[in-house]
């Protein structure tokens, strides 16, 4: 939670929607896809750094990919069109990119269709 999208991805959002949060602290992507696992994350937050991570543990471990996930959200910095396209393969659930600012609190343009190279539109709201 060091910038807004933690801020907003990690509190407001989940607080005024009244979801819960999992919050892991120094983790390996193996760790990370584990408590997806067993807390049943429908919802991931992170960035292309964490992306890639996970992803090249799923190219070794496919049995490890989240059930339950549904979507994921990218910000933080950019977001390559490697990246996106190698979690889509690899899980099937969509990669939206945003940007956002900490003047703003977080994602004002993001996109939620994945097109690829595309940043988006300015977010509702």
């Amino acid at each position: 939670m060091g910038f807004t999208y933690g801020l907003g991805g990690l509190l407001l959002f989940p607080l005024a929607v009244g979801a819960q949060v999992v919050l892991l602290e120094r983790i390996t992507p193996a760790q990370m896809l584990q408590a997806m696992q067993a807390h049943r994350v429908t919802v991931l937050l992170s960035s292309p750094t964490a992306y890639r991570g996970l992803s090249s543990h799923l190219e070794q471990h496919p049995q490890d990919r989240p059930q339950a996930l549904r979507v994921a959200v990218s910000a933080g910095e950019p977001l390559g069109l490697s990246t996106r396209e190698r979690w889509q393969r690899l899980t099937g659930v969509p990669l939206w990119d945003g940007l956002g600012s900490t003047e703003l609190l977080h994602i004002v343009i993001g996109d939620r269709q994945a097109r690829p190279g595309v940043i988006g539109s300015p977010v509702p709201g």
